[in-house]
């Protein structure tokens, strides 16, 4: 659950679907090489993949990465999620 402390700083509960989807979408957002302690986590740059970004590698990246979420994208789910993060998807 999201909310605010005594001193106004916004937290969120460790483990809450708040926080899991909020680690989700940094790991969408990070490229290889951005974390210096991590370098493989994130996503490839999908302007340098021929393919682009498919869901396989959506999937993938979070069964490593974030194994907390679980990945179940309807069609329109899925094309709104890549729309949001402006990832460029293949079929």
């Amino acid at each position: 659950m999201a909310g605010f402390n005594s001193s106004q700083i916004a937290f969120v509960e460790q483990d809450s679907p708040e926080e899991v989807e909020q680690c989700v979408s940094l790991l969408f957002a990070t490229r290889p090489g951005d974390l210096p302690d991590e370098p493989t986590f994130g996503l490839s740059e999908p302007v340098f993949r021929q393919s682009g970004v498919t869901k396989a590698d959506l999937e993938a990246a979070v069964r490593r990465w974030e194994p907390r979420a679980q990945i179940n994208f309807t069609g329109d789910e899925f094309v709104a999620l890549t729309e949001t993060l402006g990832i460029e998807v293949s079929a």
